[in-house]
Formats: structure tokens, sequence, C-alpha cells
């Protein structure tokens, strides 16, 4: 007899009944701050270095381990992985009164949001790029479908962001605030990549995609 699940667990990673990956989110923060205080009841004195060295090593692994497919969409998803950096970070003797972005900085380590928009776009580029690897001969491409193209700005590209409202939806892979807050890192490839793809007459495969959810106002 088949028994209901409000949660299940998927190729390592768990979501809810309604597919929804928020509970997987809170495990990973979870067993990221039980090694945070294994590691705390461990040492009697840590350094940066070391601080550094387990936290790379043993805790950011947790927050980052199939980030692709869990991708945090949500703040308070977003806070829960944010905050167990900012715990490791002021376990540093002389760091706790440090602003967060000051202990970065000195540890020399990037927010996790940059990381995660970092692994996104490496894994969209080496997608789109895998066809014209210098490894294999190239495929023959089709003559460009446009006569007269004027190549699109960044100052172009960042006004159409920034006019565009911080609304978002279950399928978006990152909300609008968040691309807004990361502007002056992701707005110079998102320029190439229009600019390729319009030049060449091609377009992603991501970009030819679209999801429609019909909804009746006054259901039967």
């Amino acid at each position: 007899m088949l028994q209901n699940s409000k949660m299940e667990k998927y190729l390592g990673v768990w979501m809810d009944d309604s597919l929804k990956l928020s509970d997987h989110v809170l495990l990973a923060a979870k067993k990221a701050n039980q090694m945070l205080g294994m590691i705390k009841r461990s040492f009697n004195y840590l350094d940066m270095s070391t601080v550094k060295l387990l936290y790379v090593c043993m805790i950011r692994p947790h927050l980052e381990d199939g980030n692709v497919v869990w991708h945090p969409r949500f703040k308070k998803d977003m806070n829960l992985l944010v905050n167990v950096q900012h715990r490791a970070t002021r376990m540093i003797p002389g760091f706790r009164n440090l602003s967060y972005e000051e202990r970065l900085r000195r540890l020399d380590l990037p927010t996790l949001t940059y990381r995660r928009l970092g692994e996104m776009l490496r894994l969209s580029l080496a997608n789109n790029s895998s066809s014209t690897s210098p490894h294999s001969p190239s495929p023959p491409v089709a003559p460009p479908d446009f006569s007269v193209f004027k190549p699109t700005s960044e100052s172009e590209v960042c006004k159409i962001l920034f006019n565009s409202p911080n609304k978002q939806s279950d399928s978006d892979a990152s909300p609008t605030w968040l691309l807004k807050e990361c502007a002056s890192v992701i707005i110079p490839t998102i320029t190439n990549i229009v600019n390729l793809s319009l030049s060449s007459g091609h377009f992603h495969p991501l970009s030819k995609s679209l999801l429609f959810l019909l909804f009746l106002k006054n259901p039967p």
C-alpha cells in the first residue's frame, strides 16, 4: 500500500511534495553548522589560515554540493547558507567585530551567491561552446540570418536589467533582484553572449524554450 510522503530524497537532493527544494537547503545548512560546531570543540586555537582551510575543505562543500540542481531562489534559503559563512568567519580571533564584507576580504573568500552564479555561467558557456571545441572538428554552420547587426553595449543591457520589475516565479533560474545586485559581475558576460548569439545567427537552446502554465479563473 502506497503511503503519502511530505519529503523524498532523489539523486541526493531532498524535495517536498510540491517539488520545492527549501528542505534540502535547510538540511545542508544544518549539516554545515554541525561540522562547524565539531571544529570549534576540537581546536583550542584557530588562526586565519586554519579556519579558511577547514571551511573550504569541510564546510563549504555541504553548502554547494549539487547546487546547480537545488539553486536557492528564495531570500530565506539564501540567508540560511550565508549565515553559515558568517558564523565560520567569526570564529577567527579578532574577526568577530569586523563587518562580514571585511572578513571575506581579509580571507580572500567570495560570497556564496557569487560562486553559485559563476558556476551557472561556467556551465552555460561550456555547454554553448562544446560544439566548437578545438579537440573536435567544427560542425557546419548555417549562414547568419542577420544582414545588418549593431552590437549592444553594457550600458544598454544594464538599463534593461534595472528597468525590469523585481518579480520572480518558480521557473526563474535566478530572481531579478539578485541579478541586479550582481550586475557589475554578470553584465559583461551577458552582453558578450547577446552579441555572439546575434552576430552568428544562433541562440542558445535554453533561450528558445517557453513554459506555459494555464489556470482557469472559474473552474467547472
